[in-house]
């Protein structure tokens, strides 16, 4: 059963074959061929330390790039750093009180989300608090007594935050959020917990994905819910779980199927046709992805703390051991998608460049 994505504001617009069988091996490896050359180091930042630090003190858990040349990392003990990598240092840090839980770039700001449940506005260039919408403020917006926000990201090209909340029981999950007034344009409703919220590039759909195994895609455009797959129930302590979803806004889901114990699964699916298109080894353990739709790249890391660069059918386009000396638990792909940027328990944000034989033309075109 599909639900609606209610719109609250008018006044924002939320939108066989003869080959011979030499020919016919030259054509495979043609078609098989990875465009990759390799993985380099561009840089280290923070300086590794050996052990896990109490309270998360030192993990790099989150990313967000600025430009192709900034950068900002945030881990769990509260800190929040922006470096920059063509002047090799850093530009500003800060601290918020409480363990974040996320980070997201906006068009004016960047948002942070504590475990209060407090959302902490802050400006890119200096990093100065400028507001903090705590439960009171929801409240407020909603006129309900919601629990806690649980998930923010952007939604580009609406100028809005989107915040998931724990509020099953007054069915209002999910909020779309002025960035510069904050009042709410936009509300829907979504069975079970979330655990993430992806919006897509063009900011025309939203994917969520639930504690019960649920993958949801949302249009904006249309106000409702447009696909639905999962179990609809909740994974047991040692059962697989879906761990990542991203959805390309056309018709392309990429997710993952994870466990704690061993290495996930990476699934395609066509959700115009509702088939899955392939199905692969992640390799990396248990699972930390960013994917490059533009691309069709993407990035696997994590318990294995290597780095693996697939195309959307598994093939290996470049791969690197021992990117950091402890699991990783953040990626991203740099917005020329040039590089990629990996967080890790042992203090440190690494940088890694790769060069393609299309990584030219594609920067090229932007």
């Amino acid at each position: 059963m599909y639900h609606t994505f209610a719109e609250v504001m008018t006044s924002v617009d939320l939108r066989e074959t003869n080959i011979q069988p030499f020919l016919l091996l030259m054509l495979l490896v043609a078609n098989t061929r990875t465009f990759a050359v390799e993985l380099k180091l561009h840089s280290v930042i923070g300086t590794p330390v050996e052990g896990r630090k109490e309270g998360w003190q030192g993990h790099v858990d989150f990313i967000a790039w600025l430009d192709d040349e900034t950068i900002v990392y945030a881990g769990k003990s509260g800190f929040i750093k922006c470096h920059s990598l063509d002047q090799q240092a850093e530009k500003w840090s800060t601290r918020v009180e409480g363990n974040l839980c996320q980070l997201a770039k906006g068009r004016d700001h960047l948002f942070v989300l504590d475990d209060d449940g407090t959302v902490h506005v802050l400006e890119k260039k200096g990093g100065k608090t400028l507001k903090r919408l705590d439960k009171g403020t929801f409240e407020t917006i909603t006129g309900l007594p919601l629990f806690l926000p649980v998930n923010i990201a952007w939604v580009p090209k609406h100028n809005a935050i989107l915040i998931s909340m724990l509020a099953e029981k007054y069915g209002e999950n999910l909020l779309l959020l002025d960035d510069q007034t904050f009042k709410m344009v936009g509300r829907a409703k979504s069975d079970g917990f979330l655990t993430q919220i992806h919006p897509t590039h063009t900011g025309s759909h939203i994917v969520s994905l639930s504690r019960k195994n649920n993958i949801r895609i949302w249009s904006i455009d249309e106000k409702r819910e447009v696909f639905l797959i999962g179990e609809n129930m909740f994974a047991g302590i040692d059962a697989s779980f879906t761990s990542n979803a991203f959805f390309d806004g056309n018709k392309t889901l990429l997710y993952s199927v994870d466990d704690s114990w061993s290495t996930g699964d990476v699934h395609i699916f066509d959700t115009n046709q509702k088939k899955e298109l392939v199905q692969f080894d992640s390799r990396n353990g248990h699972l930390e992805m960013d994917v490059d739709f533009i691309s069709s790249r993407i990035a696997l890391t994590g318990t294995k703390q290597n780095l693996t660069i697939v195309d959307f059918k598994g093939r290996v386009l470049a791969e690197r051991e021992n990117v950091a000396d402890q699991r990783v638990v953040s990626v991203k792909f740099s917005p020329r998608r040039n590089r990629i940027a990996i967080g890790s328990w042992d203090n440190t944000l690494r940088i890694f460049e790769f060069k393609t034989e299309d990584s030219a033309r594609v920067a090229g075109e932007r």
